[in-house]
């Protein structure tokens, strides 16, 4: 934890590096980043910013390389007809989503999350980190509480390139057939009036 001039205080996790595997030809960029945690300003006012943690990954489009030969090689050695080149590009996020933030004078902002993990970002079957997944959760309702006020928004999503009809429970989703859906916002409702559609 650190206090920048007594107003900020924030976690820190800065920095990058590479691993480079030769013996799987395999390598691993590792980054790190600041969450705010407080603000504080100089006549007492605070606010808090809580997060849980979650962890997933989804994968990047495959890259190719291809080579056709046209010539042979020194000493008469023929050089391979056709010579492929395969990048595969798995991302793991090691993240903090935002759960609460919160003030001292009892003003607070709540963050509730769907209890089904997304299609599109689900505990992965394909870890290659051997780390724990969580998978991700889309955000289904924001609270904000103004002294006695509460409002409540409610979000509802759907998925591009899925039916309406859907199962979102992971258990049904394997393999690469979570690559075919993305989430997407489709409406938000505040209290009882009615919903906005985008």
């Amino acid at each position: 934890m650190i206090t920048t001039n007594g107003t900020y205080q924030y976690n820190l996790c800065g920095g990058a590096y590479e691993v480079l595997n030769f013996g799987t030809n395999t390598s691993e960029n590792i980054s790190y980043n600041y969450y705010l945690t407080k603000v504080k300003n100089i006549y007492g006012e605070e606010i808090t910013l809580d997060y849980e943690d979650e962890i997933y990954q989804y994968k990047i489009r495959d890259e190719y390389v291809r080579y056709k030969s046209t010539q042979t090689l020194l000493l008469g050695q023929p050089f391979p007809a056709a010579v492929e080149n395969t990048i595969k590009t798995i991302i793991t996020v090691r993240g903090k989503r935002i759960k609460k933030i919160s003030s001292n004078n009892g003003d607070e902002v709540n963050f509730n999350y769907n209890a089904y993990i997304r299609l599109d970002l689900p505990k992965d079957d394909t870890n290659i980190s051997n780390i724990p997944m969580t998978g991700a959760n889309a955000l289904q309702n924001i609270k904000v509480k103004r002294g006695s006020t509460v409002d409540s928004y409610q979000l509802s999503h759907t998925y591009f390139d899925a039916a309406s009809t859907v199962n979102q429970n992971i258990n049904n989703i394997t393999g690469n057939s979570r690559y075919s859906y993305r989430l997407k916002l489709d409406s938000i409702k505040k209290n009882s009036d009615p919903a906005y559609f985008f």
